[in-house]
Protein backbone atom coordinates (compact mmCIF):
# COMPACT_ATOMS: atom_id res chain seq x y z
CA UNK A 1 0.00 0.00 0.00
CA UNK A 2 1.37 3.42 -1.03
CA UNK A 3 1.97 5.71 2.09
CA UNK A 4 0.18 8.68 2.79
CA UNK A 5 3.83 10.88 2.52
CA UNK A 6 4.26 9.20 -1.19
CA UNK A 7 0.95 9.83 -2.78
CA UNK A 8 1.69 13.47 -1.65
CA UNK A 9 5.47 13.68 -3.01
CA UNK A 10 4.38 11.81 -5.99
CA UNK A 11 1.12 13.94 -7.05
CA UNK A 12 3.49 17.10 -5.93
CA UNK A 13 5.95 16.12 -8.56
CA UNK A 14 3.39 15.31 -11.09
CA UNK A 15 2.40 18.78 -11.17
CA UNK A 16 5.79 20.29 -10.89
CA UNK A 17 5.77 21.76 -7.52
CA UNK A 18 8.24 21.96 -5.49
CA UNK A 19 7.65 21.54 -1.54
CA UNK A 20 7.80 25.51 -1.31
CA UNK A 21 5.58 26.05 -3.20
CA UNK A 22 3.06 23.66 -1.52
CA UNK A 23 4.07 24.83 2.04
CA UNK A 24 3.16 28.73 0.71
CA UNK A 25 -0.39 27.43 -0.08
CA UNK A 26 -0.83 26.36 3.05
CA UNK A 27 0.42 28.82 5.31
CA UNK A 28 3.25 26.23 6.60
CA UNK A 29 6.81 25.67 6.25
CA UNK A 30 8.63 23.44 3.64
CA UNK A 31 10.65 21.59 6.36
CA UNK A 32 6.71 20.83 7.35
CA UNK A 33 6.01 19.63 4.11
CA UNK A 34 9.39 17.81 3.80
CA UNK A 35 8.21 15.71 6.97
CA UNK A 36 4.63 14.82 5.76
CA UNK A 37 6.68 12.77 2.51
CA UNK A 38 8.90 11.34 4.80
CA UNK A 39 6.64 9.98 7.11
CA UNK A 40 7.92 11.63 10.19
CA UNK A 41 4.63 13.37 11.03
CA UNK A 42 1.18 13.93 9.23
CA UNK A 43 -0.78 17.28 8.67
CA UNK A 44 -4.18 17.97 10.64
CA UNK A 45 -7.56 16.71 8.90
CA UNK A 46 -8.16 20.42 8.10
CA UNK A 47 -4.70 20.65 6.52
CA UNK A 48 -5.09 17.05 4.87
CA UNK A 49 -8.09 18.58 2.72
CA UNK A 50 -5.96 21.69 1.76
CA UNK A 51 -3.36 19.47 1.01
CA UNK A 52 -6.39 16.92 -1.14
CA UNK A 53 -7.63 20.31 -2.62
CA UNK A 54 -4.41 21.74 -3.89
CA UNK A 55 -3.39 18.08 -5.49
CA UNK A 56 -6.91 18.03 -7.20
CA UNK A 57 -7.56 14.67 -5.32
CA UNK A 58 -10.10 13.47 -2.92
CA UNK A 59 -9.02 13.17 0.87
CA UNK A 60 -10.01 9.59 0.34
CA UNK A 61 -7.25 9.11 -2.41
CA UNK A 62 -4.74 10.75 -0.28
CA UNK A 63 -5.34 8.90 2.99
CA UNK A 64 -6.80 5.24 4.00
CA UNK A 65 -8.61 4.82 6.90
CA UNK A 66 -5.87 3.71 9.70
CA UNK A 67 -4.03 6.96 8.06
CA UNK A 68 -6.82 9.24 8.64
CA UNK A 69 -6.51 7.66 12.34
CA UNK A 70 -2.69 8.28 12.62
CA UNK A 71 -2.70 11.49 11.20
CA UNK A 72 -5.60 12.00 14.44
CA UNK A 73 -3.59 10.71 16.76
CA UNK A 74 -0.13 12.32 15.54
CA UNK A 75 -1.50 15.85 15.14
CA UNK A 76 -1.47 18.77 17.37
CA UNK A 77 -4.90 18.08 19.34
CA UNK A 78 -5.25 22.01 18.77
CA UNK A 79 -3.45 22.71 15.29
CA UNK A 80 -6.12 26.37 14.90
CA UNK A 81 -3.28 29.29 15.12
CA UNK A 82 -5.92 31.13 17.74
CA UNK A 83 -6.56 27.66 19.93
CA UNK A 84 -2.46 26.60 20.10
CA UNK A 85 -1.78 30.28 20.92
CA UNK A 86 -4.28 30.13 23.33
CA UNK A 87 -2.99 26.40 24.85
CA UNK A 88 0.36 28.18 24.91
CA UNK A 89 -0.43 31.37 27.09
CA UNK A 90 -2.08 28.74 29.25
CA UNK A 91 0.21 26.56 29.81
CA UNK A 92 2.46 29.62 30.04
CA UNK A 93 0.17 31.14 33.27
CA UNK A 94 0.51 27.74 34.89
CA UNK A 95 3.94 27.25 34.40
CA UNK A 96 4.26 30.93 36.43
CA UNK A 97 2.00 29.63 38.46
CA UNK A 98 3.68 26.57 39.62
CA UNK A 99 6.79 28.39 39.26
CA UNK A 100 6.02 30.91 42.09
CA UNK A 101 4.42 28.21 44.49
CA UNK A 102 7.93 26.15 44.33
CA UNK A 103 10.02 29.45 45.23
CA UNK A 104 7.68 29.82 48.29
CA UNK A 105 7.78 25.95 49.25
CA UNK A 106 11.28 26.60 49.61
CA UNK A 107 11.06 28.96 52.45
CA UNK A 108 9.77 26.07 54.64
CA UNK A 109 13.97 24.70 54.26
CA UNK A 110 14.70 28.12 55.75
CA UNK A 111 13.17 28.54 59.12
CA UNK A 112 12.93 32.06 61.11
CA UNK A 113 15.72 32.06 63.76
CA UNK A 114 12.82 31.71 66.45
CA UNK A 115 11.81 28.72 65.09
CA UNK A 116 15.05 27.02 64.48
CA UNK A 117 15.38 23.40 66.69
CA UNK A 118 11.37 23.36 67.53
CA UNK A 119 9.12 21.44 65.78
CA UNK A 120 7.43 24.09 63.42
CA UNK A 121 10.99 24.67 62.35
CA UNK A 122 11.73 20.72 61.76
CA UNK A 123 12.26 19.55 57.80
CA UNK A 124 9.66 16.93 57.47
CA UNK A 125 9.15 14.43 54.68
CA UNK A 126 5.89 16.45 53.40
CA UNK A 127 7.75 19.70 53.08
CA UNK A 128 10.20 17.50 50.80
CA UNK A 129 7.84 16.16 48.71
CA UNK A 130 5.67 19.29 48.47
CA UNK A 131 9.09 21.19 46.80
CA UNK A 132 9.46 17.67 44.44
CA UNK A 133 5.94 17.57 43.83
CA UNK A 134 6.00 21.59 42.47
CA UNK A 135 9.26 21.08 40.76
CA UNK A 136 7.69 18.13 38.74
CA UNK A 137 4.50 19.82 37.74
CA UNK A 138 7.00 22.95 36.60
CA UNK A 139 9.19 20.30 34.61
CA UNK A 140 5.62 18.80 32.66
CA UNK A 141 3.72 22.47 32.69
CA UNK A 142 7.08 23.61 30.99
CA UNK A 143 7.37 20.86 28.62
CA UNK A 144 3.49 20.97 27.59
CA UNK A 145 4.60 24.87 27.49
CA UNK A 146 7.42 24.04 25.22
CA UNK A 147 5.31 21.57 22.51
CA UNK A 148 2.53 24.07 22.27
CA UNK A 149 5.21 26.48 20.89
CA UNK A 150 6.06 24.02 18.51
CA UNK A 151 2.86 23.36 17.66
CA UNK A 152 3.49 19.33 18.23
CA UNK A 153 1.27 18.82 21.21
CA UNK A 154 0.14 15.45 20.12
CA UNK A 155 -2.92 13.35 21.96
CA UNK A 156 -0.21 11.29 23.80
CA UNK A 157 1.87 14.09 24.84
CA UNK A 158 -1.36 15.89 25.78
CA UNK A 159 -2.51 13.02 28.08
CA UNK A 160 1.36 12.83 29.49
CA UNK A 161 1.19 16.33 30.75
CA UNK A 162 -2.49 17.00 31.60
CA UNK A 163 -2.33 13.71 34.19
CA UNK A 164 0.92 14.83 35.66
CA UNK A 165 -0.30 16.27 38.14
CA UNK A 166 -2.86 13.69 39.47
CA UNK A 167 0.38 11.52 39.75
CA UNK A 168 1.98 14.39 41.86
CA UNK A 169 -1.05 14.22 43.96
CA UNK A 170 -1.33 10.78 44.54
CA UNK A 171 2.09 10.12 45.54
CA UNK A 172 1.65 13.15 47.88
CA UNK A 173 -1.09 11.97 49.72
CA UNK A 174 0.72 8.60 49.82
CA UNK A 175 4.00 10.40 51.84
CA UNK A 176 1.61 12.31 53.92
CA UNK A 177 0.03 8.90 55.14
CA UNK A 178 3.03 7.01 55.05
CA UNK A 179 4.08 10.02 57.39
CA UNK A 180 1.42 10.47 59.47
CA UNK A 181 1.89 6.34 60.00
CA UNK A 182 5.58 6.94 61.56
CA UNK A 183 4.49 10.03 63.31
CA UNK A 184 1.42 8.81 65.14
CA UNK A 185 0.00 11.62 64.78
CA UNK A 186 -3.48 11.55 62.62
CA UNK A 187 -6.04 9.17 61.37
CA UNK A 188 -7.39 8.67 57.95
CA UNK A 189 -10.82 7.49 58.17
CA UNK A 190 -12.49 5.46 54.76
CA UNK A 191 -13.48 8.69 53.16
CA UNK A 192 -9.93 10.48 53.21
CA UNK A 193 -9.09 7.08 50.65
CA UNK A 194 -11.05 9.16 48.40
CA UNK A 195 -7.88 11.73 47.70
CA UNK A 196 -6.10 8.67 46.75
CA UNK A 197 -8.31 6.73 44.45
CA UNK A 198 -9.59 9.92 42.62
CA UNK A 199 -6.35 11.66 41.38
CA UNK A 200 -5.17 7.97 40.49
CA UNK A 201 -8.31 7.30 38.57
CA UNK A 202 -8.40 10.62 36.80
CA UNK A 203 -4.57 9.88 35.74
CA UNK A 204 -5.76 6.47 34.29
CA UNK A 205 -8.70 7.89 32.48
CA UNK A 206 -6.73 10.76 30.97
CA UNK A 207 -3.95 8.40 30.00
CA UNK A 208 -6.47 6.54 28.54
CA UNK A 209 -8.94 8.77 26.70
CA UNK A 210 -5.58 10.89 25.12
CA UNK A 211 -4.11 7.26 24.14
CA UNK A 212 -5.17 5.56 20.93
CA UNK A 213 -7.32 3.68 23.35
CA UNK A 214 -9.39 6.86 23.77
CA UNK A 215 -10.93 6.27 20.38
CA UNK A 216 -14.12 4.22 22.35
CA UNK A 217 -14.17 6.32 25.07
CA UNK A 218 -16.57 9.45 25.62
CA UNK A 219 -15.15 12.77 26.41
CA UNK A 220 -18.26 12.85 29.13
CA UNK A 221 -15.44 11.22 31.66
CA UNK A 222 -12.71 13.81 31.15
CA UNK A 223 -15.87 16.47 32.01
CA UNK A 224 -16.10 14.63 34.83
CA UNK A 225 -12.62 14.50 35.89
CA UNK A 226 -12.38 18.37 35.26
CA UNK A 227 -15.56 19.53 37.07
CA UNK A 228 -14.52 17.35 40.73
CA UNK A 229 -10.83 19.10 40.02
CA UNK A 230 -12.33 22.20 40.14
CA UNK A 231 -14.71 22.38 42.25
CA UNK A 232 -11.73 20.99 44.69
CA UNK A 233 -9.59 23.74 43.56
CA UNK A 234 -12.38 26.49 44.22
CA UNK A 235 -12.98 25.11 47.93
CA UNK A 236 -8.71 25.04 48.63
CA UNK A 237 -8.99 28.03 47.37
CA UNK A 238 -11.92 29.62 49.22
CA UNK A 239 -10.53 27.67 52.91
CA UNK A 240 -6.90 29.30 52.17
CA UNK A 241 -8.23 32.96 52.63
CA UNK A 242 -9.33 32.71 56.16
CA UNK A 243 -5.38 33.08 57.33
CA UNK A 244 -3.67 34.78 54.13
CA UNK A 245 -1.23 37.61 54.15
CA UNK A 246 -1.44 40.22 50.82
CA UNK A 247 1.57 38.57 49.52
CA UNK A 248 0.31 34.97 50.17
CA UNK A 249 -3.60 36.17 48.32
CA UNK A 250 -1.54 37.29 45.20
CA UNK A 251 0.39 34.16 45.29
CA UNK A 252 -2.50 31.73 45.59
CA UNK A 253 -4.98 33.71 43.32
CA UNK A 254 -2.23 33.10 40.25
CA UNK A 255 -1.61 29.48 41.14
CA UNK A 256 -5.67 29.10 41.18
CA UNK A 257 -5.95 31.21 38.12
CA UNK A 258 -3.07 28.67 36.30
CA UNK A 259 -5.02 25.37 37.86
CA UNK A 260 -8.63 26.48 36.85
CA UNK A 261 -7.01 27.65 33.52
CA UNK A 262 -5.61 23.77 32.96
CA UNK A 263 -9.02 22.67 33.77
CA UNK A 264 -10.43 24.50 31.31
CA UNK A 265 -7.93 23.29 28.89
CA UNK A 266 -8.29 19.98 29.35
CA UNK A 267 -12.20 19.96 28.76
CA UNK A 268 -11.39 21.70 25.26
CA UNK A 269 -8.90 19.71 24.17
CA UNK A 270 -10.95 16.38 25.14
CA UNK A 271 -13.70 18.24 22.96
CA UNK A 272 -11.46 18.76 19.70
CA UNK A 273 -9.81 15.49 20.00
CA UNK A 274 -13.49 14.25 20.28
CA UNK A 275 -14.78 15.90 17.08
CA UNK A 276 -11.55 15.18 15.11
CA UNK A 277 -12.21 11.08 15.95
CA UNK A 278 -16.07 11.60 15.27
CA UNK A 279 -14.90 12.27 11.23
CA UNK A 280 -13.70 9.17 10.71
Amino acid sequence: MVEFGEKVKKLREEKGMTQQTMADQLYVTRQAVSRWECGARFPDLLTAKKIAQILEVSVDELLSGEELKKSIEKAPVLSAPMSNMIQTILYAVASAAYLLMLVFSLYSFFPAQALKGTPAGEITAVNVITVIGYLVNLCALAAGLVFSAQNSLSPVKTGAVMCTNYIVSAVMFLVILIDMAIRQNGHLGPSGWLDLFIPVLSAACILAFFGRAGEKLSPVIIYVIASVSFLELAQGFIISLRNMTDLGFAVKSVHFLGKAGLVALLVYQAYTLDRKRKLL
